[in-house]
């Protein structure tokens, strides 16, 4: 309820209080995917409701007063109630139970429903800059009585209660939805404001105030519509998790007893859900009962942060005698080449006469796959000049937060002539 104080003005303030202590149950989170989808539908009800009144209101005193911004700012309104339905529709379907067609949820239904409200803002923006434009082009006189005035300025206040309310609504539930309609609100009271201001100049004798009016409202929702636009396109299509979300999960990770090391964490939102899944690095000398146990205690610290883990394992034998040599001479190949990030899954067996290395490499995501085959062979001739007591070695190059398949080689490091490769296949089989 704390944020609901501190966000919303004093005008919407208790009718969002009340709307989140009817809806959310005492101590529970507004933030929860259950309690935001409803809070966020009861908001696209509301919205809804008074942008039709709204809508039919200005249209009528527009015709009246024969001004083009107040019609095209009805216009807006009438837009508005299609982008609250779209809000509301978009909530109700992100309450749907998960089913066998969509065993993950309808969550992304919230990001879509952005979607709408970004096209809308685009389109609105588009009629509005036309409408002045013609009203530019071919000025008329604008009729202003003083129940003209009043409306409009009525309307102003109607949609500052919406505006507040609905951003009163989405800091305390974190929605980008409630966000976006906010603004939609927002820019609602700019544009009525530029049309007040064309009626005020008409009265003074500036007609042409009233399509500049128009024409200046349509380029701050047309700015607005394409960020939001941007926005929800990303998250529909995946975007990667900050880096202090990954170091935070690594930390957890890492925090589990008998966990050595963590890689290739990566987080994958459905909207009201996050599935993670991680790579834990465990010694070798455990049994596989053991190394399971670790791995599910791993999942259990990432699923207590609100999202669903799945945990591989790979067993590391660390008390080979040559591991922790090995470990610093391939960290120094990476830190000394700046297309790789990150070495993991070190695997070090056999003698000093037959030692055989397997480990991982990660490059930047900016690096195409088409560098690949120099990263194998530099990374390659460093091993066999840092290590010369390697004989074979296999090398997986895999991109970093991509979700192709990883490369691997394997060489032949022995001798002194050239160097044989000894195969190329994918993590997920020889080819």
């Amino acid at each position: 309820m704390r944020a609901v104080s501190e966000s919303g003005a004093g005008i919407a303030e208790p009718w969002a209080r009340m709307l989140v202590r009817r809806l959310v149950p005492e101590g529970s989170d507004p933030a929860d995917s259950e309690y935001r989808t409803r809070i966020g539908w009861w908001e696209g009800v509301v919205s809804t409701v008074f942008s039709a009144l709204l809508c039919l209101v200005k249209l009528i005193f527009g015709f009246a007063a024969n001004s083009v911004a107040l019609i095209a700012d009805g216009l807006n309104n009438l837009t508005d109630v299609g982008s609250s339905v779209a809000v509301a529709a978009g909530f109700r379907m992100a309450r749907r139970p998960r089913d066998r067609r969509h065993p993950f949820g309808y969550g992304r239904a919230e990001y879509i429903s952005a979607l709408v409200l970004a096209i809308a803002f685009i389109i609105v923006a588009i009629e509005l800059a036309r409408g002045g434009i013609l009203r530019l082009l071919q000025p008329e006189p604008i009729r202003v009585t003083p129940q003209v005035l009043a409306v409009v300025v009525a309307t102003l206040a109607v949609k500052a209660w919406l505006a507040c309310f609905a951003r009163a609504l989405a800091r305390v539930t974190r929605s980008r939805v409630l966000e976006a309609d906010a603004w939609n609100h927002g820019f609602d009271i700019a544009s009525t404001a530029l049309a007040l201001v064309a009626l005020g100049g008409a009265v003074v004798g500036w007609p042409a105030v009233d399509g500049w009016a128009a024409i200046g409202v349509s380029l701050f929702i047309a700015a607005i519509g394409v960020r939001y636009a941007r926005d929800a396109l990303r998250a529909l299509l995946g975007t990667a998790p900050s880096g202090e979300e990954l170091l935070d999960l690594e930390h957890k990770i890492k925090s589990v007893q008998g966990v050595r090391d963590a890689h290739d964490i990566v987080v994958h939102s459905y909207g009201d859900i996050a599935l993670v899944s991680f790579h834990v690095e465990v010694s070798g000398a455990l049994t596989v009962y053991e190394a399971h146990e670790i791995a599910e205690r791993a999942e259990e610290a990432v699923e207590r942060t609100g999202r669903r883990a799945v945990a591989h394992v790979d067993p590391v034998d660390f008390r080979h005698p040559a591991y922790e040599p090995v470990r610093a001479a391939l960290q120094e190949i990476v830190d000394a080449d700046d297309r790789l990030r990150e070495v993991h899954d070190i695997r070090v067996s056999g003698g000093e006469g037959d030692m055989r290395l397997a480990f991982d490499v990660v490059v930047r995501i900016e690096i195409p796959p088409d560098q690949y085959g120099a990263v194998f062979g530099e990374v390659r001739e460093r091993v066999r000049e840092k290590l010369p007591a390697v004989k074979k070695v296999e090398i997986g190059v895999e991109r970093e937060m991509a979700s192709e398949p990883m490369r691997r080689k394997s060489y032949d490091v022995s001798g002194d002539g050239p160097q044989r490769d000894a195969g190329d296949s994918r993590k997920s089989g020889r080819e």
